[in-house]
């Protein structure tokens, strides 16, 4: 099936290629025909490419409640110089790091170290979710979509078959159910601070737990 994705894309940007460089009888240069798509299985299954898209777009909007709590949590003096530190790291797991460095005190203090673990537990999953579907390579199978891990092909030094990874509509509206409940707990956790922290307090609940769904469907 891969095989199959491939020819179609080699043809495709083959024709582009060709016609590019052609002309009309009258020596005119032909109008350009727009490049091939992307990703050209999204095309197949287009709520599932939806699906995908909201949690490598979501993941950012999920960070950035996370370094919402680290503003709440932060006095004045050292609240510039520790957002300044956060998004100057550019490795994801190591700004999850430096944020459990500084809020895993200030939770514990008001005794919501559960919460927070729960919170801190479904971001790290988000990432490694977002991460899988950022760095791959997409095609597709009778049930919708598949992906070959690159970074995971690139540690086996591309020996042995390249195994493409099963999704179904049903597992992607779960992923990103999860991503949306992640995202509620920071925002939970973050109006938990506000009265601790001389601010109004807004009134929330922490969302009913939600369990981990699978990172894929193997083969």
């Amino acid at each position: 099936m891969a095989i199959i994705h491939l020819r179609e894309k080699m043809l495709s940007c083959l024709s582009f290629r060709t016609f590019r460089h052609s002309s009309s009888k009258h020596g005119t240069p032909m109008k350009k025909p727009s490049p091939p798509r992307i990703v050209a299985p999204f095309d197949e299954y287009p709520r599932q490419a939806m699906l995908v898209a909201q949690m490598l777009a979501g993941y950012g909007e999920i960070e950035w409640e996370l370094c919402d709590c680290l503003r709440v949590a932060m006095s004045e003096k050292t609240r510039k110089s520790i957002m300044t530190m956060f998004y100057g790291l550019k490795n994801e797991g190591t700004r999850i790091d430096l944020a459990d460095a500084i809020l895993r005190p200030e939770f514990e203090a008001i005794e919501l170290e559960a919460q927070y673990g729960e919170a801190l537990g479904a971001i790290r999953w988000c990432k490694s979710v977002r991460n899988q579907y950022a760095h791959c390579n997409w095609g597709t199978h009778p049930e919708g979509l598949t992906f070959r891990n690159m970074e995971e092909q690139s540690r086996k030094l591309f020996k042995g078959p390249s195994n493409h990874r099963f999704l179904t509509e049903e597992l992607l509206e779960l992923q990103e159910q999860y991503f949306r409940y992640t995202r509620a707990c920071f925002v939970y956790l973050q109006h938990a601070l506000y009265p601790h922290k001389g601010y109004g307090c807004l009134p929330t609940t922490m969302p009913p737990k939600m369990h981990q769904p699978l990172k894929r469907i193997h083969p």
